[in-house]
């Protein structure tokens, strides 16, 4: 069985994401040597690409899912903002889909 190996790309926040993950035998994979890749040996198998290394959501291996963008001290404000949005949604009879804000009525047409 060969060694799996993550490809990590550094951002431009600085922090490395898992953005290949490669299954291999003998040598590791070649990376462009610009800095801004780097490779990482024996990558736990629970580690999927779009990890973080550091990332608190879901973490192992000390790589996780980023918290979706939102600094820790606004997370409080944004699940009020989706909870008063679901809230108005539920209130009016609309459901937002994809951006698309849609009639229950309408839904229940296409059904």
């Amino acid at each position: 069985m060969g060694t799996r190996y993550g490809i990590l790309l550094k951002r431009d926040d600085g922090r490395e994401e898992v953005s290949d993950i490669k299954m291999m035998e003998g040598s590791a994979p070649v990376v462009p040597d610009n800095g801004r890749y780097s490779v990482e040996k024996n990558l736990d198998d629970r580690v999927k690409i779009g990890m973080v290394r550091g990332g608190s959501r879901d973490s192992v291996a000390g790589f996780g899912y980023e918290d979706f963008g939102v600094a820790e001290e606004e997370q409080p404000k944004a699940k009020r903002r989706a909870s008063s949005t679901r809230k108005a949604a539920e209130k009016t009879g609309t459901e937002e889909t994809g951006g698309k804000v849609t009639s229950t009525a309408e839904q229940d047409d296409k059904a």
